[in-house]
């Protein structure tokens, strides 16, 4: 009983003795451990062999040069000499002698003006001369005095086209109310003037039509007083989409108008326009 009561002690020998040999054996292990790792000796690697490779350190023979062969000296090739220069007796011209230029005496004319002019006989010449050339010539117009013209020969037609388009629109609209001989007047003129203006914004290619000049589109155009152009719309379509969108581009181009004239208390004015490819009717 005492021999294995030391035994199971922790600070018996045999414990102590226990512990060294514990301890030596993990030393030895580290000090293997490390001499594998780090000892190249000790490395259980396969041996790598290397090759001999043989050098040789004596460079070869260059081949030796031809000796050069001796090139026989060159012949001195003498320069020609030169041929001696004979001067040619070259005659020498004498100047001729200058012969002396007689002066001619001019005389001085006088003008026969105070004699023979006579300022009736030239006015009357200068006159048969117009008169010839005015005959042979055709009279040349105007383009600007033929352009008002042909406007002024266009607007009672145009004036007298809006006038019964106005009558038409008095019997469709009830809101367009009668007044005096004065302000009819006057709103027939109105009316004349929205659509010359209307036909200034005029832009169409005949091109476009096909030559066919029997094409016509009629637009209604609602004025305020103000002159603006409220509303528009088509009481006879053509045909021809060009036509149409041209005559509202038109109408649109011109918005807005004059404004109503004094004496019109009329809320509205509605126009029928009539367009063809040569512009309004």
């Amino acid at each position: 009983m005492p021999a294995s009561s030391a035994l199971l002690q922790p600070n018996g020998p045999e414990t102590s003795a226990f512990k060294k040999a514990v301890l030596v054996s993990l030393l030895l292990h580290f000090t293997a451990l490390f001499g594998m790792v780090y000892s190249p000796s000790l490395r259980l690697d396969p041996k790598q062999t290397f090759k001999a490779i043989d050098v040789d350190l004596v460079a070869p023979q260059t081949p030796r040069q031809p000796k050069p062969r001796p090139v026989a000296p060159a012949k001195k090739v003498q320069p020609p000499r030169p041929r001696p220069v004979t001067k040619k007796n070259v005659a020498v011209r004498k100047p001729a002698k200058a012969v002396p230029v007689r002066q001619s005496k001019v005389g001085i004319k006088r003008s026969l003006k105070n004699k023979t002019y006579k300022p009736e006989k030239a006015i009357d010449s200068a006159l048969d001369r117009l008169a010839r050339h005015v005959e042979k010539e055709p009279p040349k117009t105007d383009p600007v005095k033929a352009a008002i013209e042909q406007i002024r020969r266009k607007a009672p037609q145009k004036k007298n086209k809006v006038d019964t388009d106005s009558d038409q629109n008095k019997k469709n609209h009830s809101a367009d109310t009668g007044g005096s001989s004065v302000d009819k007047e006057r709103k027939n003129i109105y009316m004349h003037q929205v659509a010359l203006a209307i036909q200034e914004k005029w832009a169409y290619s005949e091109q476009m039509a096909g030559g066919d000049q029997g094409l016509i589109t009629k637009i209604v155009i609602k004025v305020l007083p103000n002159g603006v152009i409220d509303e528009h719309w088509f009481t006879e379509r053509s045909l021809n989409t060009y036509l149409n969108t041209s005559a509202i581009n038109a109408i649109q181009k011109a918005n807005p108008v004059l404004p109503h004239p004094p004496g019109i208390k009329e809320p509205f004015i509605t126009i029928t326009l009539g367009f063809t490819p040569s512009g309004l009717e």
